[in-house]
C-alpha cells in the first residue's frame, strides 16, 4: 500500500531509521499518558479501544520489511494531509456552490416554489424549507395564524423604513447570498427590513456599517433615526455612538459645528449637560451654549419670517384669483333684452373646487405654522433650562460672571443667563470659600453634604457620585447615566436610594492625553495643573 501524497522515495534511507524511532517514542508517550488516565481497564480493554496501545515497533516488525516503509509513509501523510472529505478548503467550495445554487434557481428563479409571498405589490415564489430557518416566518408559517395553511401570503409594512431592495436583500441572506455589499446609502432601511424580519446577523452588520459612518454630515442623521424609530438594542448603539461623538468631538471639530445647529434641542442639552462633554473649562461650555443657541434662535427667526411672507403671498394669490373667476350680470345694451329677465353669468364648477383647494392649502400652511411655533416654544424651553442648569456657574471668576450678565439674546435681547442664577452661584462661591478658609484644622469634613435633602428645599442639589470619572462609550446599559454624566442635579427632593447630595455643583474640567499609545514602559506624562477651591 503506497500513499498517493507521500511516495515511498520521499523517505529517504538515512532518515527512515531516525522517523522510526521518533515516531516509536511519541507512540510508547502516547501509550503511557493513555495507561495513566485510564484506571480500571484490563489490557485486553485497552488493545481493543486504542490503537497503538501494542508498542509499535512490534506492530512494524509483524509487517513484512518491504511494507515498513509504505506502512510509515501513510501514517505520516495522514497527519499532515488531511482527508479529501475533511479538506477546509475544498468544504468550503462546495458551501458556496450550494449557496450559489440554492440562491439562483430557488430565489431567482422560483423552482419548486411552495409559497408565493406578496409584497410591494410584488411575488416572491419561495420555499417554506428555506423561510423555516428565520423565526419570523417560522413563527408565520407554522403557528396559529391563517396564513400557516395557505399557498399566498401578504405582508403589509408600517414602517416606512423597510423598503423593497432591502427586503430583496434580506431574502437573499436566507437563500444564500452572503456577499451583499451593504452601503451606507441603504443601511437605515435595511436596518429597519432585518429587524421586522428578525435577522440579528444582518442587524449586527448593519449596526458596523453605521458606526464606522458616523462623521460630522451623517451624526444627526443617524440620532435621529435611533431615537424616533426603536429597533431594540440595535438603536441604543447607534444612540450612544453618536452621543459619544458628539461629546468627544463636539468642542475641538469645528466642522462639527453645524451639526449642532439641526440636532433636536434636547440632545443639544443632553451634550451640554453632560460631564463627558470634552470643554476645557465651564466658562467654555457657557461660550459654546452661547454660540450655539444664538444661530440656532437666528435660523427660525429666519424661518418664521419666511413662513409669514408664505402665507401672505398665498393669501394675496387666493384674492386675485378670487375676483377673476367672479363674474357680474351685464347690463342690457338692446330692446331685444330689455324685456328678458336678467340673469347672472353661472360660476363655473373650476370657482367652487377652486375655494375648496384655497381652503386645503390654507389650512395645510396654519397647520404647518402653528407646528413650527409649538416647535419653537418647546425649543425656548429646553434653551433657557441649559443656561440655567446644565451650565454650573459657581467656580467662574467674578469677572466671567460679570461678562456673562452683560451677554443679551440678539433676537429677544434679554439676557442669556438669568440674574437669579449668577447671583446664586456667586453666593455659594463666597459660602463655599468660608467653609474652608474658617475651617479647624481638627476638621475631617466641611459638612456641605447630606444623605437626604430637606423637605423644605427648593434650591438644585447635586448628587455626589461614589466615581467622579466619566467613562464614555463603554457599555450599553450606561447611556442614561452616561447622559446624564457622572452627577446629576436633583432637584424638589426626588433622589433615590442611599445616595449624598451637596448645595455646591461639581467642578468640572477635561484634560486630553495624545498618542498614549506610543509611550514607553515607565513613562508618564501630566495634564496641566487645575487648582481648585485652594
Amino acid at each position: 500500500m503506497t500513499s498517493n501524497l507521500v511516495k515511498e522515495d520521499n523517505i529517504a534511507d538515512i532518515e527512515f531509521t531516525q522517523l522510526l524511532e521518533d515516531f516509536s517514542l511519541a507512540s510508547n508517550l502516547d501509550n503511557i499518558s493513555s495507561n495513566h488516565a485510564a484506571t480500571s481497564t484490563t489490557a485486553a480493554q485497552q488493545n481493543r479501544t486504542s490503537p497503538f496501545t501494542m508498542s509499535p515497533l512490534l506492530t512494524l516488525t509483524q509487517k513484512e520489511s518491504g511494507n515498513t516503509r509504505d506502512y510509515i509513509n501513510d501514517i505520516v501523510s495522514s497527519s499532515v494531509y488531511p482527508p479529501p472529505a475533511q479538506d477546509p478548503q475544498r468544504v468550503l467550495r462546495q458551501m458556496m456552490s450550494l449557496c450559489k445554487h440554492i440562491y439562483s434557481r430557488g430565489l431567482i428563479e422560483g423552482s419548486g416554489s411552495d409559497v408565493t409571498i406578496k409584497a410591494f405589490d410584488k411575488d416572491y415564489h419561495l420555499h417554506r424549507i428555506i423561510l423555516y430557518q428565520n423565526s419570523y416566518f417560522s413563527v408565520l408559517l407554522e403557528g396559529p395564524w391563517k396564513e400557516s395553511g395557505q399557498k399566498d401570503i401578504e405582508l403589509r409594512f408600517d414602517d416606512e423604513n423597510i423598503t423593497r431592495d432591502a427586503f430583496e436583500i434580506a431574502l437573499g441572506r436566507l437563500y444564500g447570498r452572503l456577499d451583499e455589499v451593504i452601503l451606507p446609502s441603504q443601511v437605515l432601511s435595511l436596518l429597519a427590513t432585518a429587524s421586522f424580519l428578525d435577522l440579528q446577523d444582518l442587524c449586527e452588520m448593519c449596526v458596523e456599517v453605521i458606526l464606522r459612518d458616523i462623521k460630522e454630515d451623517t451624526v444627526v442623521h443617524y440620532l435621529t433615526f435611533a431615537t424616533s424609530h426603536f429597533y431594540g438594542t440595535h438603536s441604543e448603539k447607534i444612540t450612544e455612538s453618536c452621543f459619544t461623538y458628539l461629546c468627544r468631538e463636539g468642542y475641538d471639530n469645528l466642522r462639527l459645528r453645524p451639526a449642532f445647529l439641526t440636532l433636536p434641542a434636547e440632545w443639544l442639552k443632553r451634550v451640554i449637560e453632560s460631564d463627558a462633554f470634552w470643554v476645557p473649562s465651564e466658562y467654555e461650555r457657557y461660550l459654546f451654549a452661547r454660540d450655539v443657541v444664538s444661530k440656532r434662535r437666528k435660523i427660525a427667526a429666519e424661518q418664521k419670517r419666511h413662513n409669514l411672507v408664505s402665507s401672505s403671498l398665498v393669501n394675496y394669490t387666493d384674492l386675485s384669483n378670487l375676483s377673476s373667476d367672479i363674474s357680474f350680470p351685464t347690463s342690457p345694451t338692446s330692446p331685444t333684452i330689455t324685456n328678458s329677465p336678467i340673469k347672472a353669468k353661472r360660476f363655473p364648477d373650476s370657482t367652487f373646487s377652486y375655494h375648496t383647494r384655497r381652503s386645503a392649502s390654507v389650512s395645510t400652511l396654519s397647520s404647518i405654522c402653528s407646528s413650527n411655533s409649538l416647535q419653537a416654544e418647546s425649543d425656548e424651553a429646553i434653551y433657557t433650562a441649559i443656561f440655567t442648569y446644565a451650565i454650573y456657574y459657581a467656580h467662574m471668576a467674578f469677572e466671567e460672571l460679570t461678562a456673562i450678565s452683560h451677554d443679551c439674546d440678539s433676537i429677544t435681547n434679554v439676557p442669556l443667563a438669568p440674574d437669579y442664577i449668577l447671583k446664586d452661584a456667586l453666593w455659594h462661591q463666597i459660602d463655599l470659600r468660608n467653609k474652608i478658609e474658617n475651617a479647624a484644622e481638627t476638621d475631617v469634613t466641611l459638612g456641605i453634604s447630606s444623605s437626604e435633602i430637606p423637605p423644605s428645599s427648593t434650591g438644585v442639589h447635586f448628587e455626589i457620585p461614589s466615581d467622579d470619572t466619566t467613562h464614555i462609550g463603554e457599555a450599553l446599559t450606561g447611556l442614561e447615566d452616561m447622559i446624564g454624566g457622572g452627577t446629576k442635579a436633583m432637584k424638589d427632593g426626588e433622589g433615590r436610594g442611599s445616595v449624598e447630595y451637596s448645595l455646591f455643583a461639581p467642578f468640572r474640567f477635561s484634560v486630553e492625553f495624545a498618542d498614549v499609545a506610543k509611550l514607553k514602559e515607565k513613562q508618564r506624562v501630566y495634564s496641566g495643573t487645575k487648582f481648585y477651591a485652594g
